[in-house]
């Protein structure tokens, strides 16, 4: 036999039948492709004898041809009646032959989807439910309280003055929970113009702040004496309650001897907060002293039963000295209390004021028809009783209702 060619192969080298030959068949191909990759005889008589000069070929002393140097043998088809799978590929395929595409990758063609049937499926899944949690929606974003949360360092536009990470305010390593300003300290830099439009908070507004309260407070006492002065009530409505501190419904003396005072008298204290309603001296009338409300109480109606209340205390340095204390109702017809109702009042019954111990006292009545207003007094005296050490005395804790 001469020297041993050199076969290169376009097509698959390794086959692996699937199914379909016979084992004559199978040894057969088997023959073939083995005598390719050894470069001998195949098999005589095979179904793909690949015949050659038998002849000896001479000596030559040119080199021996190399698989670079010689031509590739033409290519021997191999015919399988059944399937075969090719488990490694040189070539590009194109000399495989029947082969159904459909299936090539062992996925039929009808189970992917069109071009318009995945068009149809993204349009239907815009408008649905069916939503990412992990991204806020739209709403969320654009409502307020609507649950979405951002990182400072993602927002924009933020106010000038913030987004440098610093609120501008020190509290001095002191709590700031925003009911006291004692720790604030001022920042420089900030005009009064530039307060509200940064959040800022210097010291000079404060300080401003605090004497516009001030004067507030001062212009509502000053205009509470002038109503005293000239007789003027502003109304006050239903129900009324006071304790006679500086910021609630005060009384004054309208009629009698004496001083009217809010500081408790020896041998008293205030049954609530500091003050009280009081005077430097009383009579054995219950009319010798007017004690009653600045404002004017406005009614709910002329028909609902009013009840008021007030407690009052004798001081402990009285003596023998007994006194008695009553609620009389004023009746009006006008928002100011200055026209007085043809039934001008209505009193309460007496009780006797304990020392050193508040006592309640009651009155209960209906107003007169076509009363729209009242103001209510309390009336107290001394019965005069020996030994008659003092007749000090005061009152707290009035409420009105209808």
């Amino acid at each position: 036999m001469g020297k041993k060619a050199s076969v290169a192969w376009s097509e698959p080298v390794l086959f692996r039948v699937a199914a379909g030959p016979t084992e004559t068949e199978f040894q057969e191909a088997l023959a073939v492709v083995q005598s390719y990759l050894a470069a001998q005889e195949p098999p005589a008589g095979s179904v793909a004898e690949v015949k050659r000069d038998a002849s000896p070929e001479p000596e030559s002393d040119q080199p021996e041809p190399t698989d670079a140097t010689l031509p590739l043998l033409p290519s021997t088809a191999l015919s399988v009646d059944g399937g075969v799978e090719a488990t490694l590929f040189t070539g590009d395929g194109s000399g495989l032959t029947s082969v159904d595409a459909d299936t090539l990758d062992g996925t039929d063609g009808a189970d992917f989807s069109t071009d318009a049937e995945l068009t149809s499926a993204l349009s239907g899944h815009f408008g649905s439910n069916d939503h990412d949690g992990r991204y806020y929606t739209e709403t969320e974003l654009s409502t307020s309280g609507g649950g979405a949360t951002v990182h400072w360092t993602n927002l924009s536009s933020k106010p000038a003055g913030l987004d440098d990470g610093d609120d501008d305010t020190t509290c001095n390593g002191a709590a700031c929970d925003g009911t006291s300003f004692t720790n604030v300290t001022a920042v420089a830099g900030d005009s009064a113009t530039s307060f509200f439009s940064t959040g800022r908070i210097e010291e000079a507004h404060i300080a401003d702040e605090i004497a516009r309260d001030s004067e507030l407070s001062t212009l509502d006492a000053r205009i509470d004496a002038l109503e005293t002065l000239h007789g003027i009530s502003s109304q006050e409505p239903l129900p009324y309650i006071t304790s006679f501190e500086a910021t609630q419904p005060q009384f004054e003396q309208t009629a009698g001897a004496g001083t009217f005072s809010k500081t408790p008298p020896a041998g008293t204290n205030a049954r609530t907060g500091i003050s009280v309603i009081t005077t430097t001296s009383i009579t054995t009338s219950f009319t010798g002293r007017e004690i009653q409300s600045v404002a004017c109480i406005g009614l709910n109606n002329d028909s609902d039963q009013v009840s008021a209340t007030i407690f009052g205390v004798a001081s402990t340095a009285n003596g023998g000295n007994v006194i008695s204390g009553r609620l009389r109702a004023l009746w009006f017809t006008d928002a100011l209390c200055s026209v007085a109702h043809s039934t001008p009042s209505s009193v309460g019954g007496g009780t006797t004021l304990a020392q050193g111990t508040y006592t309640q006292i009651d009155f209960s009545g209906n107003p007169p028809a076509g009363a729209t207003a009242m103001k209510i007094r309390f009336e107290v005296h001394d019965d005069n009783g020996a030994p008659n050490n003092g007749d000090d005395w005061a009152g707290d804790d009035v409420s009105v209702a209808q």
